[in-house]
């Protein structure tokens, strides 16, 4: 055991001149290495914006003569304008270095950057602002309107949000906004500072009646109001026209072409002289009543009894009037006519027919682009098919074949009906009644 501690206390003698000795620890060319860098200093920063990329002021490694490492923890670094990173690594003797971290997220809060040089250290501290913000924005103002139409939709001038430096609550009662020309709507959202907005409201549907939108954001108002126009009555149409006729037959009943109410806002009065006039397609009367903007009339009136005689038919909208006038034809000049025969009962429904009368309101008092009649009812009242049992020489044909054939009386009957009375006979037949063209058929 003494032998062993006698080496080691030798060892130790060898040893401290080597320690000592100006050569000891020597580097390359017997330099001795320093690696302990000069100390380094970070600006502070404050009152920067949350989450924000925030650089330190550049250092110089200096100090040494042989790298060193680097490490960094809350931040990351770039050496010499390289990437930056927050993996540990080398640096040498006037390496420029940068630091940089993101600062929070809350109002007033520190954070720090720690950058070690070999055991050297100093910390980049980055405080945040204070909590400054407003969201009460300027007042704002929309320029009210009047003699706004009647049910249309109106919008505002635009107003710009200022004075703001957060996104800002924003809604609307009474009508839509509109935000830097977006689609209108009326459900709440935000708005952010130099936003421009605008409102829209459907006007009153009466007149002389205001309509309002008022506008919030951020607790700052504003009344949009829309004032609708005052009631300029018009109950004096537009002068109106009917076509006279001419040439119509005695007796005959003649309906007007359709007029078209125009020119007024308002219920006006209506009234007929020597005839009747329906309303939008109804049923013609004559009794005074009253017609809106837009009703389309026209005028039935029954033509004179005599010959190349004109009726007149007077009707008056609102004080404005025009007359309809009908012509019969000239009286014939024959040296041989037969008695006027029937005229029958036009205006007949039955379960399967309907009377000619029933379809002059729309085939009647054609014309054409000349002015001339060509309604079809009219034309088709002068054919033998119009007149088939009204035809004097028919019935004496029938009543000559009755007399002669007694015998073939429901025969005959049936036989000629079926041809020139054919809604008749077929009614008859379907309600199995008795055929009979003569007398009381």
């Amino acid at each position: 055991m003494l032998g062993w501690h006698r080496k080691f206390l030798l060892f130790l003698l060898l040893l401290i001149p080597l320690l000592t000795s100006s050569s000891a620890w020597a580097g390359k060319n017997g330099k001795r290495w320093d690696k302990t860098p000069d100390t380094f200093s970070f600006v502070d920063r404050t009152n920067v914006p949350l989450v924000s990329s925030i650089n330190a002021n550049t250092i110089t490694v200096s100090g040494i003569n042989t790298s060193i490492s680097i490490s960094i923890i809350g931040g990351d670094y770039s050496i010499n304008g390289g990437s930056y990173s927050s993996a540990s690594n080398r640096v040498n003797n006037g390496d420029t270095i940068d630091v940089r971290q993101f600062s929070s997220n809350q109002y007033s809060i520190t954070t720090s950057a720690v950058l070690d040089l070999n055991g050297v250290t100093d910390s980049f501290d980055v405080t945040t602002l204070e909590n400054t913000s407003d969201s009460t924005p300027d007042t704002f103002s929309f320029i009210d309107q009047t003699g706004a139409t009647l049910g249309s939709i109106v919008s505002s001038n635009a107003i710009t949000v200022t004075g703001i430096n957060t996104a800002t609550a924003i809604s609307v009662s009474g009508g839509e906004f509109s935000v830097n020309g977006a689609s209108y709507s009326s459900t709440s959202s935000t708005v952010n500072n130099s936003d421009t907005v605008t409102v829209r409201l459907t006007a009153a549907s009466t007149y002389n009646s205001t309509t309002q939108a008022t506008l919030t954001i951020g607790g700052v108002s504003d009344t949009f109001s829309v004032t609708t126009l005052n009631n300029p009555i018009d109950i004096t149409p537009d002068a109106f026209s009917f076509i006279d006729q001419t040439d119509v037959e005695i007796d005959s009943v003649n309906i007007s072409n359709t007029i078209t109410v125009s020119g007024i806002n308002a219920t006006t009065t209506i009234s007929v002289s020597n005839g009747e006039y329906a309303i939008n397609g109804g049923s013609y009367t004559t009794v005074s009543g009253e017609v809106d903007n837009g009703n389309t009339v026209s005028i039935r009136q029954t033509a004179s009894s005599s010959y190349q005689t004109t009726s007149n038919t007077l009707l008056t909208i609102g004080g404005v009037s025009d007359t309809y006038s009908t012509t019969t034809i000239a009286e014939p000049t024959l040296s041989f006519q037969l008695p006027p025969q029937p005229v029958g009962d036009a205006t007949f429904t039955s379960n399967h027919f309907s009377g000619s009368d029933n379809c002059t309101m729309c085939h009647n008092n054609l014309t054409d682009n000349q002015g001339n009649d060509v309604a079809i009812e009219k034309d088709w009242s002068a054919t033998m098919m119009a007149n088939s049992t009204r035809d004097p020489f028919w019935k004496a044909k029938v009543r000559t074949e009755l007399n002669r054939n007694p015998h073939l009386v429901d025969v005959i009957n049936d036989k000629c009906s079926r041809c020139h009375a054919p809604m008749a006979n077929f009614e008859a037949k379907k309600n199995n009644e008795s055929i009979k063209i003569l007398d009381d058929g």
